[in-house]
């Protein structure tokens, strides 16, 4: 998060102890782990920093997606709370640039900087879910932000055998050291300035769910 905005959490040993615990557990799973990237689709030239997207993974499968984009430079929203303030001291120690403030009273804001993350060449990612749901629900920001940076909304699905699963509004995901992971990237979702963001939240929910469909039966068959 930027260091030169008012934090009130800035000096809080919990989370400076707590995102030094975070990161050294997310490094230990993510090494570990046997992740498979697979799907009819692969973003390479997007991983590779040579042209940007906005990536969309939902709120329960976020800890994968951050070992798996470390140091991309991914610009991404994060609740400005208590919560929050643990996510985004990870993200950071993960190469990511965090724009705090997803809440609605900070809604406008929030966004007015993504926007000119992605115009000054970042890459963008966004929990269409969250941060209060429904679960597996895309909200109309993730659109809104497609059809004014023009960037095409890669949709992301996982799934992942040996995890605790939490009892929160997301079933938040915390896959265990040595657990298998099955991610799939969906096909480029492109919002013109025509387009109706209803329709294409609704469009970009269907391709998140069956992603997430399509890895859990691959994790299936072993």
């Amino acid at each position: 998060m930027p260091r030169n905005e008012t934090n009130i959490y800035n000096n809080s040993l919990s989370h400076k102890i707590g995102a030094i615990a975070g990161c050294a557990y997310l490094n230990l799973m993510g090494k570990t782990a046997k992740i498979k990237i697979s799907g009819d689709f692969f973003p390479e030239k997007y991983l590779a920093g040579k042209e940007k997207c906005i990536f969309a993974t939902w709120h329960s499968q976020m800890l994968q997606m951050i070992f798996v984009h470390k140091n991309l430079n991914i610009a991404t929203l994060v609740s400005k709370s208590k919560d929050g303030e643990y996510i985004a001291r990870v993200l950071e120690k993960f190469g990511f640039l965090p724009v705090r403030g997803s809440s609605s009273k900070r809604a406008l804001r929030s966004v007015l900087e993504m926007i000119k993350y992605a115009k000054s060449g970042h890459s963008l990612a966004i929990t269409p879910d969250g941060p209060r749901g429904p679960r597996n629900k895309v909200q109309p920001g993730i659109i809104y932000l497609a059809k004014k940076t023009q960037l095409p909304i890669i949709p992301i699905g996982s799934a992942v055998r040996g995890k605790i699963q939490f009892g929160s509004w997301d079933r938040f995901e915390l896959p265990f050291p040595l657990s298998k992971i099955v991610i799939k990237y969906g096909n480029p979702l492109h919002v013109s300035e025509q387009d109706n963001i209803s329709e294409k939240a609704l469009s970009l929910e269907i391709k998140m769910n069956r992603l997430c469909e399509e890895s859990f039966a691959e994790l299936e068959k072993g």
